[in-house]
């Protein structure tokens, strides 16, 4: 499978928790072609030796990112710019696709930097 190693690059210096970085790993090997995440949560939990719920807050950390997108309820895709693809023309289609689809305001960009928290603090 054929992958863009720059923004692969790019998401390892975003400072995602050691879960998430996991996660992603194992989600680029498990991929369908074009990104398809065809395993449940459960079975990614199980692969990497861990509890549903780290399993989760992983997910949701990929997704606030918009590394992993939601599709349905419980079904999930790589970005199509770190997804990986059987061929380098299908690869090249795919990204040219995505990068109107994120001008147009159609797909969510891949985060640049991680989201801050908000902190709430008590005002007397």
């Amino acid at each position: 499978m054929i992958m863009r190693t720059e923004v692969l690059g790019h998401i390892r210096t975003l400072g995602l928790p050691i879960s998430a970085r996991n996660l992603f790993d194992l989600l680029t090997e498990v991929q369908q072609a074009g990104g398809a995440i065809p395993e449940s949560q459960q079975e990614l939990a199980a692969t990497l030796k861990t509890s549903p719920s780290v399993l989760s807050r992983a997910m949701r950390r990929l997704c606030e990112l918009n590394i992993v997108l939601r599709t349905t309820r419980y079904k999930y895709t790589l970005h199509p710019l770190v997804a990986g693809y059987e061929t380098e023309n299908d690869m090249e289609t795919a990204i040219s696709d995505a990068l109107q689809q994120i001008a147009d305001g159609e797909l969510p960009p891949i985060a640049a930097q991680p989201p801050t928290k908000r902190h709430l603090a008590a005002v007397s």
